[in-house]
C-alpha cells in the first residue's frame, strides 16, 4: 500500500472522505476537495500531505474546524520512525510556515492599502442588506476584508468575497486568531461571531463593537486572544445555528469556546445566522436575542416572541442520519432523552432516513422517478500545467473530430478554459454554435464539449424550471443542443428560457421565483457558462451576449481524416479536463485581478464578452495575446441591430452630402445598396438589398420617420430631409470620438492597424467572412455629384486642387482619385488638412481618434 493510498483510507475512516475518487498529492501544499456530504461546487475539505523520509499529513473540514493528523507506522522503506528526526522535520516545516505567513502578510498589507472602499450597492452587500463597513473592493468586483491579528491588530491575510457569496483567503496567510473588527473598541461589551455579514447585522442592531472570526473553528482562538489583550472584557459569542450542516458546527464550536473560556454564548432561535434573523425579523429581534444571553427578562421576551426553541423531530432525524456511525453512537442516548423517546425508536428512524440518503446518492429514490443527475467534476491533475501546451493540446484534439476555422477553433478552446475560471469574472458570455445545415458537426462538437467542460449537462428538451435549479444546485455547464428548436418564439416557454439565459450572463445572475403554498420569493443563481448549438442563428438578445462560431460541412477529404468521437471512449478528453482544472486552480487568482487592454473597436457587450478570453490569452502568453485581439477586432467589425442603426446614420449622412437635402426612400435604399463593403447590399436573413421598410425600421429608435417630400417632375413621394437627421447625427456621430477617448477602454494609437483576415460570419462580436473594413476605392455607382466648396486659399495649398473649387486629389483614407467634384470634402485633423470621400469619413474617424475630424465648412 502506498503512502497516498494509506492516507486516503485514513481520511475515509475519520469521516473526511472525498465525494469523488481522488489521488492525494504528496507535494506539501494545501489542497481543497469536496467532502462526501457536500453538493457539487463546494470544497470544504482540505489536506496537506508531505512526502520524503518521514511522510505525514493533515486534513480537515473548514465548516466545522475539524482537523486530523496522520502518519504511517513506517516510511516508504519499511523503517520505523525516528522520533528525533520527526521532531526536527516538524520544526523545519514550522519555520517554513512562519516565513510563508510573513510573506503573505506583506502582500496583504500592500494590496489592502491600495484598494478603494466598497460601495453600498455591491451585489453581496445588497443581498445581505448590510452596510459596507471596513470592506474594500477589487477591480473584478470581489469584496476584500482584512484578517487582523486579534492581539496586535496587524493585517495578516485577506478574505475575498465574490458578488455571489463565494469566499476564499489569500494563499499562505495566517487565519488562526485572525479577525475583522466592526466599530470602535469598547470594554463594556463586545460581540464575537463568525462571518462579516453577521457582524454588520449585529453591529447595526445593537451598536456594540463586533469581531468576526471568519469561521466557527476560529472562535476559540479569537476569544482567547481578545480576553488576553483586554482584561475584564465583557464578551458574548453569537453563534450560527447550522441545523442544515451535520453536527451543527456553529453551535458546537460556540459551545466549546464558551466552556473553555467561560464566555456566554447565544444562537438565533431559528436556523441560520444573525444576518438571516435580521432580514426575516428585523434588528429589534437581533438585539433581543443578544440581550437574552445575559438577561433573564430578555430571555422571557424572546420565548414569548418565538416560542421555546425546539428543533422539529423530522429535522433531528435528518441531521442525525448524516452523521458517521461513531459520532451518532456518542450522542444517540442524550438525543433520545432530550426528545423523550426510546433510543431504539431513534435508531429505527435514523436508519430509515439513512437508506433514503443512500438511495438518493446512488440515483434511486422511493419518492422520485428517474435517476439522480450525475456530473463529471474533473479532479485537477497532479502536475502543474503549461498554458501554451495545454491550449495546443485542446486545439489538436478538437480538430481531430470537428472541422473549424482557425479563429473558431481558438475561441472554442479558450472558452473551455474560461468555463473552468468563470468565477473570476463579472460576466459570463455564452458560446453559440451555428450550423448552416445538417451534418455540419454540431452534435460532434457538443459531445466533445460535454467531455471536456466542467460539470457539463447536455440537454435537448431544456425548460426554464430545469435550467435555474440545475445551475443553482450543481454549478453546471449547460450544453443546449437543438437550440434552433428550443429558443424560437413558437416554442412554448422559449421567452422565459431566453430571459434566464440572459440573466446568467452577468453577476449576480439571479432568477426569481415564488415557492411553496405561501408563494415565498426565492432567488436562484443562473450565472455560469452555457453552450447553445443549433442550425441557424440564436435570437439577437442571446447572440449579442455570446461568442458565435459558425461550422461548415466537411469535404470528403476532410471527412476521411476526422476521428470518430465515441461517448464511451472519452478518456483523452477527460484527461484534458483534469489538466484544465489544474491550470484553472493554479491561475484563478491571477485572472481575478486581470485588467487587460482591449482593442478600441470593442464596445459595450463586445467589450464585456471578449474581456475574459483576452485576459486568459494574456496569461497564457506566446502569440495568443496578439492573435486573440486580432480575432476580436475582426469579429467586432460586423454589426448587430443596435450597431447597424449607428452605421446607417453614418452612411446616410455621406449620401446626403453627395445628393442634397431631400431623398426619397427608394433613392436612399438604392444608394445604400450601392455602397461596396457595407452590409446594405446583402441585408437580413434573405441577403437582399435593403428595402425602404427596413430603413424605416432601423431609424425608428432614433425618432426619425419618413414623410412626404416633393420631387420635381414626379410629385409627392415618401422620403427624408436632412433636417430630420441633424439631431441624431450630433448625438450619435459628432460626439463619438470624445466619448470613446474618455471611456474605460485603453487609448490606442491613431496610426492605421493591420487586421488579421477574419474567418467569421455576421453578428455582433462574432465571426465574419469579410477580410477588413476598407471602404470602397471609388465613388459609389449612380451617385449624383454635388459641388464641394473649398474656402479661398485652401484649394491652392493642396496638390491637384482645381481653380473651380472641385477636388481632383487623392482621398486620405482609401487613396482613390475623386475624378471630379464627387463628394470629396476637406477636414481639419489636428494641424493637418485631410480630404475624404463622404463614404470614407466614418472609416477615417474609426481609426483616427487622437483629434476630432471637423469639416472645414463648419469652422
Amino acid at each position: 500500500m502506498t503512502i497516498e493510498t494509506d492516507f486516503l483510507h485514513a481520511l475515509k475512516s475519520t469521516g473526511l472522505g472525498p465525494a469523488v475518487a481522488m489521488t492525494p498529492c504528496a507535494d506539501g501544499k494545501l489542497h481543497r476537495f469536496r467532502l462526501h456530504d457536500e453538493r457539487a461546487g463546494k470544497r470544504s475539505g482540505w489536506y496537506v500531505l508531505h512526502d520524503g523520509a518521514i511522510p505525514h499529513g493533515h486534513a480537515g473540514d473548514w465548516r466545522s474546524g475539524e482537523r486530523v493528523d496522520w502518519f504511517p507506522t513506517s516510511d516508504r522503506d519499511g523503517k520505523i520512525f525516528d522520533e528525533a528526526a520527526w521532531k526536527a522535520q516538524a520544526e523545519r516545516r514550522q519555520d517554513e510556515r512562519e516565513r510563508g505567513h510573513e510573506e503573505a502578510a506583506r502582500k496583504a498589507k500592500a494590496l489592502w492599502d491600495r484598494l478603494p472602499p466598497a460601495r453600498e450597492n455591491h451585489p453581496y452587500l445588497m443581498a445581505k442588506k448590510v452596510a459596507a463597513g471596513p470592506a474594500r473592493v477589487m477591480a473584478n468586483g470581489a469584496l476584500v476584508l482584512p484578517v487582523m491579528d486579534a492581539t496586535t491588530d496587524a493585517v495578516t491575510s485577506l478574505q475575498f468575497v465574490a458578488p455571489d457569496g463565494g469566499k476564499r483567503f489569500l494563499s499562505g496567510g495566517r487565519i488562526k486568531a485572525g479577525c475583522c473588527r466592526i466599530g470602535p473598541a469598547d470594554n463594556d461589551r463586545t460581540i464575537l461571531c463568525e462571518g462579516f455579514a453577521t457582524a454588520m447585522s449585529l453591529h447595526a442592531a445593537t451598536g456594540y463593537p463586533v469581531v468576526a472570526a471568519f469561521s466557527a473553528g476560529n472562535l476559540l482562538s479569537v476569544a482567547d486572544a481578545l480576553r488576553e489583550k483586554t482584561r475584564g472584557l465583557r464578551l458574548v459569542i453569537a453563534a450560527d445555528n447550522d441545523t442544515e450542516t451535520p453536527g451543527n458546527p456553529g453551535i458546537t464550536k460556540a459551545l466549546e469556546a464558551s466552556l473553555l473560556t467561560g464566555v456566554p454564548w447565544i444562537a438565533p432561535p431559528r436556523p441560520g445566522d444573525f444576518n438571516d434573523l435580521a432580514i426575516a425579523y428585523g434588528n429589534e429581534a437581533v438585539a433581543l436575542v443578544i440581550e437574552a444571553a445575559t438577561d433573564v427578562e430578555a430571555k422571557k421576551q424572546l420565548d414569548a416572541m418565538f416560542g421555546p426553541s425546539k428543533e422539529p423531530l423530522e429535522a433531528v432525524y435528518e441531521r442525525l442520519a448524516k452523521l458517521e456511525l461513531g459520532a451518532y453512537d456518542r450522542i444517540r442516548t442524550a438525543e433520545a432523552k432530550r426528545l423523550g423517546i426510546r433510543a431504539v425508536t431513534l435508531d429505527a428512524e435514523v436508519a430509515r432516513r439513512r437508506k433514503v440518503l443512500r438511495d438518493e446518492a446512488e440515483g434511486r429514490s422511493e419518492k422520485l422517478s428517474g435517476r439522480a443527475i450525475g456530473l463529471y467534476d474533473p479532479e485537477p491533475a497532479d502536475d502543474a500545467q503549461d498554458g501554451l501546451q495545454l491550449l495546443e493540446d485542446l486545439l489538436g484534439d478538437l480538430r481531430r473530430h470537428v472541422v473549424l476555422s482557425d479563429a473558431a477553433a481558438a475561441v472554442t478552446a479558450f472558452y473551455v478554459l474560461f468555463a473552468y475560471t468563470y468565477e473570476a469574472f463579472s460576466h459570463c458570455p455564452r458560446l453559440s454554435v451555428v450550423a448552416p445545415t445538417k451534418n455540419s458537426g454540431k452534435s460532434t462538437l457538443a459531445d466533445w464539449l460535454t467531455a471536456v467542460l466542467p460539470r457539463a449537462i447536455p440537454s435537448e428538451n431544456l425548460t426554464v424550471s430545469t435550467l435555474f435549479r440545475i445551475v443553482d444546485r450543481y454549478h453546471a455547464t449547460m450544453i443546449i443542443d437543438e437550440a434552433d428548436k428550443l429558443l424560437v418564439a413558437r416554442h412554448d416557454g422559449a421567452s422565459e428560457l431566453i430571459i434566464a439565459l440572459n440573466a446568467g450572463w452577468k453577476r449576480p445572475g439571479l432568477h426569481l421565483r415564488t415557492e411553496g403554498d405561501a408563494h415565498e420569493p426565492r432567488a436562484y443563481s443562473v450565472f455560469g457558462p452555457a453552450v447553445m448549438s443549433g442550425i441557424g442563428d440564436r435570437p439577437p438578445q442571446l447572440t449579442e451576449r455570446s461568442h458565435r462560431i459558425v461550422l461548415r460541412r466537411a469535404t470528403k477529404q476532410e471527412f476521411r481524416k476526422l476521428e470518430r468521437l465515441r461517448a464511451d471512449r472519452v478518456e483523452p478528453q477527460r484527461l484534458l479536463a483534469r489538466r484544465c482544472a489544474r491550470w484553472a486552480r493554479d491561475h484563478a487568482r491571477d485572472l481575478a485581478g486581470a485588467d487587460p487592454d482591449l482593442p478600441a473597436v470593442l464596445a459595450n457587450r463586445s467589450f464585456v464578452n471578449w474581456f475574459p478570453l483576452i485576459a486568459i490569452g494574456d496569461l497564457i502568453g506566446g502569440a495568443w495575446p496578439q492573435r486573440l485581439r486580432a480575432i476580436a477586432e475582426a469579429a467586432a467589425a460586423d454589426y448587430d441591430d443596435d450597431e447597424l442603426g449607428v452605421e446607417l446614420l453614418r452612411d446616410i449622412r455621406a449620401i446626403f452630402e453627395a445628393e442634397g437635402d431631400h431623398l426619397t426612400s427608394a433613392t436612399l435604399a438604392g444608394n445604400l445598396a450601392a455602397l461596396e463593403g457595407r452590409p446594405w447590399a446583402e441585408y437580413g436573413r434573405s441577403s437582399k438589398p435593403i428595402s425602404a421598410n427596413s430603413i424605416a425600421r432601423l431609424l425608428k429608435p432614433f425618432k426619425i420617420f419618413p414623410g412626404d417630400i416633393w420631387v420635381p417632375g414626379t410629385g409627392s413621394r415618401k422620403g427624408y430631409t436632412r433636417a430630420l437627421f441633424e439631431g441624431a447625427w450630433k448625438l450619435y456621430l459628432d460626439g463619438e470620438n470624445e466619448e470613446e477617448n474618455t471611456s474605460t477602454r485603453p487609448d490606442h494609437s491613431s496610426e492605421p492597424r493591420d487586421r488579421e483576415t477574419s474567418l467569421f460570419s455576421k453578428g455582433s462580436g462574432h465571426f465574419s467572412n469579410r477580410e477588413d473594413d476598407t471602404p470602397p476605392r471609388s465613388p459609389k455607382p449612380g451617385a449624383t455629384p454635388s459641388e464641394t466648396y473649398v474656402p479661398r486659399g485652401l484649394a491652392d495649398e493642396h496638390e491637384g486642387a482645381g481653380g473651380n473649387g472641385h477636388f481632383s486629389h487623392l482621398c486620405d483614407q482609401c487613396g482613390a482619385d475623386s475624378g471630379g467634384p464627387d463628394g470629396m470634402a476637406s477636414y481639419t485633423y489636428g494641424d493637418r488638412i485631410v480630404h475624404l470621400h463622404g463614404s470614407c469619413l466614418h472609416f477615417w474617424q474609426r481609426h483616427n481618434r487622437e483629434h476630432p475630424t471637423v469639416k472645414i465648412d463648419d469652422l
